[in-house]
């Protein structure tokens, strides 16, 4: 069975897999465009609510090509359905305007290359090889977050211009998705459910520290908050490298850490960065392959392109 087809089969039989109260949700197959160019094939289940789950099919198709049967694949499907239907938050879109809506908007960053078709569709700035990003959240849990991306159509609709989205964003940021810097010890420890001071004793002290979000969802985006960073670097002591792990968080290095290393320089990390984001990070959450610097006495973060000189980028908000 093709791909098309198990699209198709599903599309057609899958409320045979709903209890009775979702017999009249009508089935649709969408393609979306996610991050990095990454386009996957979703089952959207439509009532009566403006906003419904995306339930997307292509990691299903391969459990089907692996042995799984089709039938089952369908029963997952309907309870992921049933699932998520609940937790999605009622939404009107008659509330869907700028006053209503502003003091949930926030930032996120992407790689802007790898995103230019999305770009020329929605708002944005440029930031070297990034573009930062505009949503509006509809909801926060503990399971993450539920949140609209901004297109232009939306700031149409509003009446507003993009500078005044980024300014209400920025603003907003500190009480919808505060940041939150830690050492890798911590982060590991915590893992484990270890006593952070007893692990440290055992571990040793480490160099690289965690810039996120208190959720560690889309946290990278703190990397362009000049008092965030500012901050930082006070409490490290100077300049700083800032490799990007993934969308949801950054790792930093204090620049003279790196240096007192033997066999350790940018041009070793910057690969080193890279080969991680092949090996171990999803496609659609990587950052960049790039590295940057942070200068404390300038306040601006650089994108290092030449591992002998690098050029400032202002970090204006």
């Amino acid at each position: 069975m093709t791909f098309n087809e198990y699209v198709e089969r599903v599309k057609r039989e899958v409320k045979d897999y709903l209890p009775e109260e979702y017999k009249d949700v009508n089935s649709e197959i969408n393609v979306v465009r996610k991050n990095n160019g990454e386009e996957l094939t979703g089952l959207t289940l439509r009532g009566e609510s403006n906003i419904c789950p995306n339930i997307y099919l292509n990691s299903f198709y391969n459990l089907h090509q692996e042995g799984m049967k089709v039938e089952e694949t369908m029963s997952k499907i309907g309870k992921i359905f049933q699932r998520e239907i609940k937790r999605t938050p009622q939404f009107n879109l008659e509330d869907f305007t700028y006053n209503n809506m502003k003091d949930n908007l926030y930032y996120t960053v992407i790689n802007a290359e790898k995103n230019e078709k999305l770009l020329q569709d929605i708002p944005h700035q440029r930031r070297e090889d990034l573009a930062i990003v505009y949503r509006v959240n509809v909801c926060i849990s503990e399971e993450g977050t539920g949140s609209i991306l901004l297109n232009n159509e939306h700031l149409k609709l509003w009446g507003v211009d993009h500078r005044e989205v980024h300014d209400q964003a920025v603003r907003n940021m500190p009480r919808i998705l505060p940041y939150k810097f830690e050492n890798m010890n911590d982060i590991i420890a915590e893992l484990m459910g270890e006593d952070v001071e007893l692990f440290e004793e055992m571990a040793g002290e480490n160099m690289m520290w965690v810039l996120s979000n208190d959720k560690r969802m889309q946290g990278a985006a703190y990397m362009f908050d000049e008092k965030v960073m500012s901050s930082i670097a006070e409490k490290l002591g100077g300049d700083f490298i800032v490799l990007p792990s993934s969308l949801h968080e950054v790792i930093i290095i204090k620049e003279e850490d790196i240096m007192v290393e033997e066999n350790i320089d940018l041009e070793f990390i910057q690969r080193m960065v890279s080969e991680v984001n092949e090996s171990q990070v999803e496609p659609d959450e990587v950052l960049s392959d790039a590295i940057y610097r942070y200068s404390s006495k300038d306040n601006k973060l650089s994108l290092i392109e030449e591992f002998e000189q690098s050029q400032g980028m202002d970090m204006k908000m």
